[in-house]
């Protein structure tokens, strides 16, 4: 019973993992190299902006702002990495957690056949 508990708590933990990790509107596992790809593409984007500074209040509020997502996108690639490290501990945890917890149970299942049918 207490291996059942520990397996179905391993199993809370690694959805937990698995809902943590970032996903595209199609549900997608987004890949590291497309958020690197979006932050150069930011990168480049900020430096023409800068060189428009004379533009106004507008370019100044869309630098910012374009500033604040590229930010955002480079916590992204760390929370990746870190997920996607985590979620490996956990497969490496889970799966054998599980196979002993089957392995029980069909000895188990086994053994009360056989007792059962001697008494019998």
């Amino acid at each position: 019973m207490l291996m059942t508990l520990v397996v179905v708590v391993s199993g809370f933990i690694g959805r937990y993992i698995y809902t943590a990790v970032p996903r595209t509107a199609d549900g997608v596992e987004v890949q590291t190299g497309e958020l690197e790809a979006a932050i150069k593409e930011m990168n480049g984007e900020v430096q023409r902006m800068e060189g428009e500074k004379e533009g106004g209040e507008g370019v100044e509020e869309r630098l910012g702002k374009l500033k604040k997502d590229r930010e955002r996108l480079q916590q992204e690639v760390g929370r990746l990495a870190r997920m996607r490290q985590m979620l490996a501990i956990w497969h490496t945890l889970h799966i054998p957690l599980g196979m002993a917890l089957f392995t029980a149970a069909f000895i188990h299942i086994g053994a009360a056949i056989y007792y059962a049918t001697l008494l019998h």
